[in-house]
């Protein structure tokens, strides 16, 4: 998509007017935490319309953002021409959503929440659609795009602590809809992906799962663990290197480094100093970041955010981690 100054501001239209999409931060749209807020605060997008099924949803989302909702993407499609369009929807939405916005010629880019589907059977259907179509569609794998998850990267890329030992990470809400985040993470900062050990543990969750598993990344061990509170937004993670062990705390919000040093105690031992000031301090996380993304994009450059295909390779190896024998040697 060619872009100039003169072509600002770029036409968004919103399908799902639900937390992420826009409810979360009802009180203090500041803090661009939704799509909805992070498009409205920034000057170089317009937010023009939004969809969704429920008619409160609608309803508080035109009292607060000032443009009109519609039932279907259909009416919202006689109603505008949006150049970017946000799914916010269920996950068993979202393969629909995406083929019934391939049709519209004036759309220039998707971008879709994770993950893009749990269904085998439509990520193939989707591979096909979407090997026809010109348009860009993404994944919103967030944390990609955040400043504190590009500096954590780059310390990781440039060996600042070490070869990696060992880890852990804790998660809830759901293996594909947050243990999908967390696998994603940790593939995009050690450039690698992983691989299944063991399953060792595996349950139902309101139409996802909850799954504790022994992972391998660069040939070490990483433990994904579930928890299975569904009211708490759990995401945490640990990973100990040679000289330091990294804490990813509080969903990505705070992230400390934990020098290793001499034992005072025990000469010629080390333990772990633990840190109570978190290592970016001034770096802020908002869906502000993903549209900075996205307007990189449109200039012409390199997305952090994962492509569609991406997204589904991703969903397919997650499948085969749960659905094999449960146990397979790493690197065979």
């Amino acid at each position: 998509m060619d872009l100039n100054s003169s072509h600002l501001p770029i036409k968004v239209s919103l399908i799902g007017l639900g937390n992420v999409g826009c409810k979360y931060d009802l009180a203090d749209k500041s803090q661009s935490l939704t799509h909805a807020s992070a498009i409205s605060n920034d000057p170089r997008f317009e937010l023009i319309a939004g969809v969704d099924q429920d008619s409160h949803s609608r309803a508080i989302f035109e009292d607060s953002y000032g443009v009109r909702a519609f039932p279907t993407i259909q009416e919202l499609m006689a109603y505008s021409k949006p150049e970017i369009v946000t799914i916010a929807t269920k996950t068993e939405d979202h393969v629909k959503n995406i083929k019934d916005l391939l049709e519209h010629r004036t759309i220039k880019l998707l971008l879709c929440e994770k993950p893009i589907s749990k269904n085998a059977q439509e990520l193939k259907e989707l591979t096909r659609d979407l090997g026809l179509s010109e348009k860009i569609v993404l994944v919103n794998y967030q944390r990609r795009t955040e400043a504190t998850a590009n500096e954590v990267r780059a310390l990781i890329k440039e060996n600042k602590f070490g070869a990696y030992l060992s880890g852990s990470g804790l998660y809830s809400r759901g293996y594909y809809n947050n243990g999908s985040h967390m696998i994603d993470l940790l593939e995009w900062w050690f450039q690698s992906k992983l691989e299944i050990v063991k399953l060792i543990e595996l349950s139902k969750n309101s139409g996802d799962y909850d799954a504790t598993m022994a992972l391998k990344v660069r040939n070490r061990n990483f433990l994904l663990q579930a928890v299975p509170a569904p009211l708490a937004s759990i995401f945490e993670i640990t990973l100990q290197f040679e000289f330091a062990q990294l804490r990813y705390a509080a969903g990505g919000a705070q992230v400390y480094f934990d020098e290793v040093v001499g034992d005072e105690k025990f000469k010629g031992m080390r333990t772990i100093s633990t840190s109570n000031t978190p290592a970016f301090a001034d770096l802020s996380a908002s869906m502000a970041s993903v549209y900075n993304d996205i307007y990189s994009i449109l200039l012409g450059g390199a997305s952090l955010l994962k492509s569609a295909a991406e997204a589904m390779d991703l969903i397919y190896r997650m499948q085969g981690f749960i659905h094999g024998n449960g146990e397979i040697n790493a690197g065979n």
